[in-house]
């Protein structure tokens, strides 16, 4: 908020913001693939989604009190890659990987490499809007496992969520339990305004970013190249 109100009366011209398709939420009544008209639903109980739903916000309240800026937001798909360390990254890594019983939705990602060229298009060219930055395709989550090279360890729901709140609470879990819901249900994004608009070609699909990211994390699980970096 701060940064925002400096750079109205330093007269910024033009601001990009990182956002996440999580946003959306996973919900059992989600379309196939979301679109930038659907609402933001991740739960705001939650502060990580709250305080994203809340920076989105003010950048429309930038984007009205600062005539004439350029305000692009871009949503991406979880990023995967070689050098990426984040909550999926870390999931992904442990030999057993737990899932929902009974659940299988479908995923989607975004290489690290695609994640930069969308945000160098944002910045090299005057594209105002909300863009969903995914790559293309979809892969079930026991797919994406088995990608991996991991093995799934159903968990019921009901036991799932006091033990991960518990390891949320004693820093031992790499999200917080609301994530749970994304291993039950579909939150997947439409890219086509980003490819329309924008211009945005993603040179990794969905697959292609995972099995990248997996080459890497092997390599990795036998010593033979550094963990990257929190």
């Amino acid at each position: 908020m701060h940064a925002l109100v400096a750079a109205r009366h330093a007269q910024v011209r033009k601001l990009v913001l990182w956002s996440q398709t999580l946003l959306y939420g996973a919900h059992p009544s989600n379309p196939n693939f979301l679109s930038e008209r659907h609402p933001l639903r991740a739960s705001v109980a939650e502060p990580f989604f709250a305080d994203k739903i809340e920076a989105e916000g003010e950048a429309h309240r930038f984007e009205q009190r600062a005539n004439g800026a350029v305000v692009t937001i871009l949503r991406t798909a979880p990023i995967l890659g070689p050098t990426v360390d984040n909550y999926v990254t870390r999931y992904l890594s442990r030999r057993l990987v737990p899932t929902m019983l009974g659940f299988d939705p479908l995923v989607q990602f975004l290489h690290e490499v695609d994640a930069i060229a969308a945000f160098k298009l944002a910045v090299d060219r005057d594209v105002p809007g909300t863009f969903n930055v995914v790559g293309e395709g979809v892969l079930p989550l026991s797919t994406v496992i088995k990608l991996a090279g991991r093995i799934a360890l159903p968990v019921p729901h009901p036991l799932a969520q006091p033990l991960t709140a518990l390891g949320w609470a004693a820093q031992l879990a790499d999200a917080p339990p609301v994530f749970l819901k994304y291993l039950r249900f579909l939150c997947v994004a439409d890219g086509q305004s980003a490819w329309d608009t924008m211009g945005f070609r993603p040179a990794y699909t969905t697959r292609e970013a995972l099995v990248d990211f997996t080459s890497a994390q092997r390599l990795r699980d036998v010593k033979l190249l550094q963990e990257t970096s929190t």
